[in-house]
């Protein structure tokens, strides 16, 4: 809502901040570890948050109210499956549906209001250490230690494509560009990459050798970028 802050911390609280103070409004308990990743809801209807612990949880939070300081939460919903450390969450467009990325190689799908796994995503075979969501919800991109970005279809669960790139690749995230989906990829190396989708998913070498399963009505268009040019990637 552009008005709070959502952190998370080893002495496994969530807590929401007002930007402008700096005062603390919420604070959600929960975990039994250490608090690795958290995403905020694009109608600030609730908080997600990964763990160590090896679950995603979430908090309906009355951050709508521009007036009232919020004193806890309504509800918590409880998302079990991972096996490992979980290290990234997202929050799709319609605000139904999360998703989560693990250590254990894998990318799940969860209906947040019932807590229901609706697909896992497999096909890592290292971390994964980030994902993204296309800004009209339909794809995940996830970016593993295992130095490749694997795109999945959300409605059906489908595998499009991957690529893969020089180094273990610690970030990843959509960009809009035009009518196309840049997805932005971040590699230990330092290096910054990227993969241009428009139409159909096709995977197209970004900064290695990549794979496809693609559509011929696809362009694809490589955006490859030093690190020293990460700014004007995110800008763009």
């Amino acid at each position: 809502d552009g008005q709070h802050i959502v952190t998370g911390s080893d002495d496994r609280i969530v807590r929401v901040f007002r930007w402008e103070t700096g005062c603390e409004e919420q604070r959600l308990e929960g975990h039994r570890g250490a608090v690795t990743t958290v995403a905020l809801s694009h109608d600030g209807q609730y908080v997600l948050a990964g763990s160590e612990d090896q679950s995603v949880r979430a908090w309906v939070v009355n951050l709508r109210s521009s007036s009232e300081a919020a004193t806890g939460f309504e509800w918590r919903q409880v998302m079990n499956g991972h096996t490992d450390t979980v290290t990234a969450v997202a929050v799709c467009p319609d605000t139904q549906r999360v998703v989560s990325a693990s250590i254990d190689h894998s990318v799940r799908l969860w209906e947040v209001w019932t807590g229901r796994e609706v697909y896992c995503l497999c096909g890592h075979t290292n971390e994964v250490r980030d994902l993204s969501i296309s800004p009209d919800g339909r794809f995940v991109a996830s970016g593993s230690f295992d130095g490749s970005i694997r795109v999945h279809d959300l409605e059906n669960g489908r595998f499009c494509t991957s690529f893969s790139a020089f180094d273990r690749i610690t970030a990843c995230t959509f960009v809009t560009s035009g009518s196309s989906n840049i997805v932005v990829v971040g590699q230990a190396n330092g290096m910054v990459s990227g993969l241009m989708l428009s139409g159909s998913v096709v995977a197209r070498r970004g900064s290695g050798d990549g794979e496809s399963a693609s559509a011929s009505d696809t362009e694809a268009r490589d955006v490859s970028q030093s690190s020293a040019d990460l700014d004007a990637v995110k800008a763009a």
